[in-house]
């Protein structure tokens, strides 16, 4: 009786993700679209706004909760996967707290958990994880 249980529970997280994962990329193109259609910047500028926004209205907020919530860097995560290699590129010229973006967007985290308290080892697990996947950290 337990691993019917068990298996049927595995079923239903496995139906979760993937709901959240089309959820998800349903949301991020239609971000996509508004901004494409509201005023025709080029996600490079998009996100270069947001990015200085986020970072000059964080600035003195301690809380790492408080700048992950913040209504810039959701727009960021909002944009999908155009934002990765924006966000990667960002992460190697000025280390900052953007690993939740990356695991939001892409539903990974590369950095072994004896990293994750090392941003110098936490930055390099994610560049070493954008190449692997094909991304260019070029801007």
């Amino acid at each position: 009786y337990g691993r019917r249980v068990d298996e049927q529970i595995r079923l239903l997280f496995t139906e979760i993700k993937t709901q959240r994962t089309h959820v998800m990329d349903r949301l991020h193109d239609l971000v996509r679209e508004a901004a494409a259609t509201s005023d025709g910047m080029p996600i490079e500028e998009v996100f270069g706004i947001l990015a200085e926004k986020w970072k000059r209205e964080t600035a003195i907020i301690s809380s790492v909760t408080k700048k992950l919530r913040h209504p810039a860097y959701r727009e960021i995560v909002a944009l999908g996967t155009d934002a990765v290699p924006l966000i990667l590129a960002e992460l190697a010229r000025r280390p900052d707290h953007w690993f939740a973006a990356l695991e939001e967007i892409t539903g990974e985290d590369p950095v072994p958990v004896t990293d994750r308290k090392v941003l110098s080892k936490a930055v390099e697990a994610w560049i070493e994880w954008g190449i692997s996947k094909g991304f260019s950290l070029n801007d």
